[in-house]
């Protein structure tokens, strides 16, 4: 049955030309001399920060939300029209000597790709969490980023033909509120009533047709399942607030989906208050967007400083 639904699938020879086409197009000498450029310039960075020491951390507006600080280098967050208003030669003196983590939900293409070139005083990290469909902007990132790192799995051999400097991937975390934030909120989330709903409100894309169909399919079962209006992104942290408890489904239970919900909410109440704190301390620890920046920035210490920023103290000045 495997075998007859394997060769049933449409276009089957797909993944073996796309494989095929990389390789091919991967192949130019164009390749060569970009990754020699951007070796160049990672050995000339390399070279300022272990003899200038790294004096700031930028971050893009996307990242704001996290509010990620730094008990040894002052922390800044950029303007969101950052890049699409900046003057290369006017920043330049900003931007010496700082690590710039730049979400690509922040970038403006032209604007970015001129700072990048004219600024090489300063380390570009690229944070890029749409890596697995937005390509025509994720290679820009890689070839325009001194380290790129990707949120996803997807398309990895491709993106480090366009930089070989290519760090995780750097999942996806929590940066809409800060740690301190929701901390101060366990309290809630140990005495909200918790509603046994299933929620899911989803963006549409066009291009994931399957994606809508399955959305479509579960909203018939559960109302609080659907289309998000985009208006989230825009509300304040406090109404945006709340706790979900992630339960992976299979493909029946697309179907047949209310066994899985009665077994999301089971486990909900057998694990109690204990679940409850275990699972907020778990996702401070492990799924803030903290974590993921300082993820980044030890790959910064240990390419341009030769270590963690731990032992890499004597590069900050």
């Amino acid at each position: 049955m495997i075998t007859d639904l394997f060769y049933a699938l449409p276009d089957n020879d797909f993944a073996a030309r796309q494989a095929s086409d990389y390789i091919a197009a991967t192949q130019h000498e164009r390749f060569f001399h970009l990754a020699r450029a951007k070796q160049a310039r990672m050995a000339a960075l390399g070279a300022y920060f272990s003899r200038a020491g790294l004096r700031k951390i930028l971050i893009s507006d996307n990242l704001r939300g996290c509010a990620f600080a730094d008990p040894k280098v002052p922390v800044e967050y950029l303007d969101k029209d950052f890049f699409a208003r900046a003057d290369p030669a006017r920043e330049k003196p900003f931007l010496d000597g700082a690590v710039v983590i730049v979400n690509n939900n922040d970038v403006d293409m032209a604007g970015y790709a001129k700072l990048y070139d004219f600024c090489d005083r300063t380390c570009f990290i690229a944070w890029d969490w749409d890596n697995h469909h937005w390509l025509d902007l994720s290679v820009f990132l890689a070839a325009h980023s001194d380290i790129y790192a990707p949120a996803h799995h997807e398309n990895l051999y491709l993106l480090s033909r366009y930089n070989w400097l290519t760090c995780g991937p750097v999942y996806c975390a929590c940066v809409q509120w800060s740690r301190a934030f929701l901390a101060d909120r366990l309290v809630t989330i140990l005495t909200t009533e918790r509603s046994p709903e299933p929620l899911g409100k989803h963006i549409p894309y066009a291009s994931f047709l399957f994606r809508l169909q399955v959305i479509a399919i579960l909203q018939q079962h559960y109302p609080s399942i659907g289309f998000s209006d985009r208006t989230f992104h825009n509300r304040t942290p406090e109404s945006r607030f709340d706790r979900q408890h992630i339960l992976f489904y299979g493909a029946d239970d697309l179907l047949a989906p209310q066994k899985l919900v009665a077994r999301g909410h089971a486990l909900f109440q057998h694990g109690g208050r204990d679940g409850m704190v275990a699972r907020h301390r778990f996702a401070l620890e492990r799924h803030h967007g903290e974590c993921r920046m300082r993820q980044m920035l030890d790959c910064f210490f240990e390419i341009c400083a030769g270590g963690s920023q731990e032992t890499a103290s004597r590069a900050i000045r």
